[in-house]
């Protein structure tokens, strides 16, 4: 059957059939980055939107399942015009990524289940970016605000070498004067000798 020849195409991966069970598609995919529900479908016909349907309660009754691929192996699917084509669905609150496919070709069954765990690996990777990204924001924030504290120390400085300036330039123009004075004293002493 459907899920058998899915599973044997899949088998260097892991995964569990869970065909039997209620609610839970027809394979789980385990991967280091989440879950994924797969459903097949080897019909003659096209796979109507009611089989869709379940398989997204499916998804909402599996919270630890964080992508679905629903496979048609010998039809199309109802409402889906591409034959291969990835979507994120609201589910429960949730955008689910979804691979859906009409083939049973192995090739193309693998590419999609690469393409959703690679989809649910850059998003870990962007949690993880965003999060290095905030403690750079943090660290750059406490940079400049050792920035803004020199700055104001510095202008603090330049205020009172200001002031300290000012003074020596006043007691050395005093002094000037003076010297100037008591120069022109001795010159006119000497010129009235």
């Amino acid at each position: 059957n459907g899920e058998e020849y899915v599973a044997e195409i899949l088998k260097d991966r892991n995964h569990a059939n869970t065909a039997k069970d209620g609610k839970s598609g027809d394979l789980i995919l385990g991967t280091s980055h989440g879950k994924i529900m797969i459903e097949v479908k080897d019909y003659n016909r096209n796979v109507n939107k009611d089989e869709v349907k379940k398989f997204h309660r499916d998804l909402t009754a599996h919270a630890e399942v964080n992508g679905g691929v629903f496979i048609s192996l010998n039809s199309g699917i109802v409402g889906i015009k591409e034959k291969f084509i990835y979507k994120k669905e609201p589910i429960m609150g949730r955008e689910i990524p979804i691979i859906y496919m009409s083939t049973s070709d192995p090739s193309v069954i693998n590419i999609g289940v690469d393409i959703l765990i690679s989809h649910l690996e850059s998003k870990i990777q962007v949690l993880h970016d965003q999060t290095e990204l905030v403690q750079r924001i943090n660290a750059l924030s406490e940079y400049l605000g050792g920035l803004s504290n020199s700055r104001m120390q510095i202008d603090e400085f330049r205020e009172d070498c200001n002031k300290s300036l000012d003074k020596l330039y006043k007691t050395i123009l005093v002094s000037e004067i003076s010297l100037r004075d008591h120069i022109d004293s001795i010159k006119n002493i000497i010129t009235i000798e």
